[in-house]
């Protein structure tokens, strides 16, 4: 008896043992992948299609030793939308591969807003503002309402088709006053949000939105007060 629990316990063990491996394997990839993103985030300028291509490879091994995380489709998702920037010829499919990898992220963590916003973020990409792309955006908004990166899509959706004088500004314009306010407070979201207003060129428009909010989070934008 003691023998079988002995062997019962290595095997245990090895199990657990073998298994903090490969997540550490797994996760050495993974974090390798969010350095670069992270890197191309903020210097989209040097952004080469060799690099992305050796990180598709890193989070492909992430997912084929750990297939059930759901931050792994996440970053391979978004690996294929920055190569859809770099490989035009492509883009079409690689986006549709990125919305296929953040629908399975969301099949394992259905309330996690970002990847909501990423199939939002797609969709936009696509021109496909349709009934989908409202669903997508509604999920976000409601699973995450104070994440920083529903308030950076709603303004820059908002302020993006504001100065174009698109149609597809009435999906936005309710909540756009909200989500500024609060993307402003936000330190994880201000300085997006900010590069959005100066983008554009709107600080005058961004001001009246936030009509009623204290001057400290006015005073943000460039001469409102």
């Amino acid at each position: 008896m003691r023998r079988v629990f002995t062997l019962s316990f290595i095997a245990v063990l090895l199990c657990s043992i073998y298994y903090a491996f490969v997540f550490g394997i797994a996760q050495l990839h993974y974090y390798n992948v969010k350095n670069s993103l992270d890197f191309w985030r903020e210097n989209p300028e040097l952004l080469r299609l060799k690099d992305v291509d050796e990180n598709l490879e890193r989070i492909n091994s992430a997912v084929a030793l750990m297939p059930d995380n759901p931050l792994y489709y996440q970053s391979r998702g978004q690996v294929f939308e920055w190569k859809a920037i770099v490989d035009k010829q492509n883009s079409v499919l690689l986006l549709q591969e990125a919305m296929q990898n953040y629908q399975t992220s969301l099949a394992y963590r259905p309330l996690w807003a970002p990847t909501w916003i990423n199939l939002a973020s797609v969709k936009w990409k696509l021109g496909e503002l349709d009934e989908e792309f409202k669903q997508y955006l509604e999920k976000a908004i409601i699973t995450g309402p104070q994440q920083a990166s529903v308030h950076k899509f709603i303004v820059k959706f908002g302020l993006a088709h504001y100065r174009a004088r698109s149609s597809g500004y009435v999906l936005v314009y309710k909540q756009l006053p909200k989500h500024l306010a609060l993307g402003l407070r936000n330190p994880l979201s201000e300085r997006d949000i900010l590069h959005s207003i100066n983008m554009f060129q709107l600080q005058d428009f961004a001001c009246r939105l936030l009509e009623g909010e204290p001057s400290r989070i006015r005073s943000k934008i460039k001469d409102c007060r």
